[in-house]
């Protein structure tokens, strides 16, 4: 075989290994993203079958009505960390046939007037509407782009949500939901501090809350 005819066949060779390769790990990307994408099925199958036997329970003793928005308000306590309440909290209750729903919120500020806003609401018999979406983000989905970073946490099986940090002017916003009735929204301006966001929320996600 000439010296030409070499170059050539190496050249093919060459080709047809990183071809096989590039297959190879495409194919392995796909398996894992499939094992992903069915491991996020499953949780969200088993969070909305929570959801179902706890709101089975929470009927049988009659709880069948969000609690009134005042109440609700009492799990929003006067300060988080460096940062206090302004005012008493705020909300509303809204009842209806097939459906019952409170909220309440409040804001705070911190010595240095960076803004925190907390946001509770009570879906009772309609949690199933962020159920799968907290469960979805709990096994791990972890998105980032130059503008945003997305992140999804479980702490146990009453506790899971997401971080999302805006880079350009940073923001933090934390979402949980609560076993399988509370949805927790707590947003601060001026920090890109996850990690200390995230914990002022659990503060207040990890109250009797749990065992409503």
């Amino acid at each position: 075989m000439n010296t030409k005819l070499k170059i050539i066949t190496v050249a093919l060779l060459s080709a047809m290994v990183f071809s096989c390769g590039e297959k190879a790990r495409e194919a392995k990307e796909t398996l894992s993203l499939m094992e992903d994408l069915k491991e996020g099925a499953e949780e969200m199958e088993k969070a909305v079958e929570k959801s179902n036997d706890k709101l089975a329970e929470r009927r049988e003793r009659g709880d069948t009505l969000a609690m009134n928005y005042k109440d609700l308000g009492r799990f929003l306590p006067a300060s988080l960390g460096e940062y206090e309440r302004q005012g008493e909290p705020k909300g509303n209750s809204i009842n209806m046939p097939g459906m019952s729903y409170s909220e309440a919120n409040a804001s705070y500020i911190d010595g240095e007037d960076n803004m925190l806003s907390v946001e509770l609401i009570d879906y009772n018999t309609a949690a199933n509407m962020f159920v799968m979406a907290t469960a979805a983000y709990g096994v791990g989905i972890d998105i980032e782009s130059d503008s945003e970073h997305t992140k999804g946490f479980k702490e146990n099986e009453d506790l899971s949500g997401w971080t999302v940090l805006q880079k350009e002017n940073p923001d933090v916003t934390v979402f949980i939901g609560i076993a399988q009735r509370f949805f927790l929204k707590v947003e601060a301006d001026n920090t890109d501090d996850v990690d200390k966001i995230k914990e002022l929320a659990l503060k207040i996600a990890k109250k009797e809350l749990v065992n409503l």
